[in-house]
């Protein structure tokens, strides 16, 4: 998307969020894809404890069911991001944003708590070997690709 978006937050399942540019300018939106790719390639170039502000850091009306949908979404995406955060400039209590959002919202939370093993499994894993916790589909096949051709097993595939 080019140009400023006069709705900073609209009611769609394909935007994730916003960057903040600033009050004076509203930044544009990326949709859940364009993320989700912006945030393997950080992680791929090295960066693996790369993450997202859930909530973004300023902006949005918690009152406004258009944020809330929003926020619910983006609570679902970084659920699945190595660090799990929501902060900002507003009040970001899940319990803010409407019934049907926060009962979202805590089985989001619910889930994350009850991937905690996996995720320090993970964690332990990028530690070791670099790997980040989430990737392209193609680097696990690459890695095991590589493992047959080699007669060696890679560290992830181990």
């Amino acid at each position: 998307m080019s140009g400023a978006d006069p709705q900073p937050f609209r009611a769609s399942s394909r935007v994730l969020f916003r960057q903040n540019a600033g009050a004076a300018s509203a930044a544009p939106l990326l949709s859940a894809s364009q993320a989700s790719q912006a945030g393997l390639s950080v992680q791929l170039s090295g960066i693996a404890w790369w993450t997202t502000d859930i909530g973004g850091y300023s902006g949005g009306n918690p009152a406004d069911p258009t944020f809330r949908e929003l926020i619910v979404r983006w609570f679902q995406y970084g659920a699945t991001c190595p660090l799990f955060r929501q902060h900002g400039a507003r009040n970001t209590e899940p319990w803010g944003y409407g019934n049907e959002s926060y009962a979202a919202i805590v089985k989001v939370i619910n889930w994350r708590k009850s991937m905690e093993p996996y995720v320090l499994q993970q964690m332990a894993t990028v530690n070791a070997t670099g790997m980040p916790i989430n990737r392209p589909l193609w680097v696990c096949c690459v890695c095991v690709f590589v493992s047959l051709m080699c007669s060696t097993v890679c560290v992830r595939h181990a």
